[in-house]
């Protein structure tokens, strides 16, 4: 536990680089440069594109398919638009736009979801570092994300601090602190993240300790969750 640590109050903003992501237009495709100059397309992550019951990124097969359900979806508005006796004119044409490194996701990130579902508003927040695997990096290149999420970068100044405790207490803000703050402001924007406080120990091994405390406790719950569930499935069960 945290007791007995050396702990130091910081905002948020000390320690990320807080900013909503990518506006999209329609017909848009992005890209970004690698190494040698050479083009590699930016695959854009959107709502549906997370897995929020296991707080990862879907697979890329998964991902794939929501990407064609989106085009299609999108032709067929325009479809639609076109019968509306809407001039060509005044049809926006897709460009083809590069994307500054700075707007790319890396594993270190942290992105935040709020959105509004009927009366509720329903919190997501996503570590990169769970989410993304190298091999699964190598798989689904370089990666973006819409301007529904708030994405969390940490400061090249704070690079010295252990990133899974900082994406740990991150998750914690999002189960424990904004709901608190959604029911006073409604959605949240990445402005009212900034002022945020959270307390971080000063030494790194402090920080790395109480992460693997936290897994641990973490991996408990859920195989007791998994067992009690089991436990149920079985009592309904036909004994043979």
């Amino acid at each position: 536990m945290a007791e007995g640590k050396n702990l130091r109050k910081v905002k948020l903003d000390d320690i990320f680089s807080i900013k909503t992501g990518l506006l999209e237009l329609p017909g848009d495709e992005y890209y970004t440069l690698d190494s040698s100059g050479n083009e590699m397309n930016v695959r854009i992550l959107r709502m549906g594109s997370f897995d929020s019951s296991r707080r990862k990124i879907k697979t890329k097969e998964q991902l794939e398919k929501a990407e064609q359900r989106l085009l299609e979806y999108r032709k067929l508005r325009e479809k639609r638009s076109g019968s509306r006796k809407e001039k060509k004119s005044d049809q926006r044409v897709g460009e083809k736009k590069l994307i500054d490194f700075e707007k790319l996701i890396s594993k270190d990130d942290y992105v935040i979801n709020t959105r509004t579902l009927g009366e509720d508003v329903v919190i997501n927040g996503y570590s990169m570092l769970k989410s993304l695997s190298n091999s699964e990096i190598e798989t689904l290149g370089p990666l973006s994300i819409s301007h529904h999420f708030i994405v969390l970068k940490p400061r090249k100044s704070m690079l010295n601090l252990h990133v899974p405790f900082l994406h740990m207490m991150l998750d914690i803000v999002v189960d424990k602190v904004l709901p608190t703050m959604v029911e006073s402001l409604g959605v949240i924007k990445a402005k009212e993240l900034k002022d945020l406080e959270i307390q971080i120990p000063l030494d790194y091994n402090d920080q790395k300790t109480l992460h693997e405390q936290y897994q641990i406790l973490e991996e408990d719950c859920e195989r007791a969750s998994l067992g009690l569930e089991n436990f149920k499935i079985s009592m309904i069960q036909e004994k043979k």
